[in-house]
């Protein structure tokens, strides 16, 4: 259809059920039914075997407030030196500069630099 005005693209897409408004009311426009940001959780790992996730209930978590903060950054696995950590070739870390060990929980994996090295420890 050709689209006269503004207006009728948003009466359009209000005919849809896709936005809706108060009629007489200024900035009253919001968008309906928005689908969930983030990365789906399809199911778990038992046991070496996947259990898929009821295809209606999926989970989604949204990494989008981590990824704000300029102190996250990514390294490409090059190796599987990290294989009982379950980190193969291949993989994408995502990681986060901390300032000193009081940041760092036990048990917790680091790429650390020292001493101008690079280095993995657990």
């Amino acid at each position: 259809p050709m689209w006269n005005s503004p207006l009728s693209r948003l009466e359009h897409l209000r005919n849809k059920g896709y936005v809706d408004w108060t009629d007489g009311k200024a900035r009253t426009l919001r968008i309906l039914h928005q689908k969930p940001k983030g990365v789906s959780v399809i199911g778990e790992l038992k046991g070496g075997e996947l259990v898929e996730a009821d295809a209606e209930e999926v989970e989604k978590i949204d990494f989008a407030p981590l990824m704000k903060k300029s102190s996250v950054f990514a390294l490409r696995v090059m190796s599987n030196d990290l294989v009982d950590d379950f980190i193969v070739e291949g993989d994408m870390l995502i990681l986060r500069s901390v300032t000193g060990e009081e940041e760092i929980e036990d048990g917790e994996l680091v790429a650390a630099r020292i001493d101008g090295r690079a280095n993995s420890t657990v």
